[in-house]
């Protein structure tokens, strides 16, 4: 099973309206110098796994996204868009038969800081609970 930052980044770049595409202003799991545009997708402590009576397994891990960009207003509306299409959301990744039940943001985007560049960098924080890697029905 792939890492939560992955299957999100794999999301993101699905949503056509925002225009990110991994490798190019869509990154997974560190940020790189350059473009100063950019979004990236990091894991971060879950909580623990659940099993039901039935033997499903249930997992919930978390996930950071960092938008960073020149202007403070830009970076913002870009992490507000980003929220408003995982928050409360259900999602199929079929090439590794899993399942993100819901999606939910912890709060509202916020400003992390200023990066050596002077960029402005936001973040938004989600939990996810999910099942699978095999046969999750």
């Amino acid at each position: 099973m792939k890492a939560a930052s992955e299957h999100i980044a794999g999301i993101l770049e699905d949503c056509s309206d925002l225009g990110l595409e991994i490798g190019e202003d869509l990154f997974i799991g560190a940020e790189p110098p350059s473009p100063d545009n950019c979004v990236t997708v990091f894991d971060t402590p879950g909580r623990e796994p659940m099993i039901t009576l039935d033997g499903k397994k249930y997992y919930y891990p978390a996930i950071q996204v960092r938008v960073r960009n020149v202007d403070y207003r830009d970076a913002y509306s870009i992490a507000w868009d980003i929220y408003d299409k995982l928050n409360g959301s259900t999602y199929d990744v079929e090439d590794d038969d899993v399942r993100y039940t819901l999606i939910t943001g912890d709060a509202d985007p916020a400003p992390l800081d200023r990066d050596e560049n002077d960029r402005v960098r936001m973040i938004v924080n989600f939990e996810t609970q999910r099942r699978g890697g095999v046969n999750y029905e």
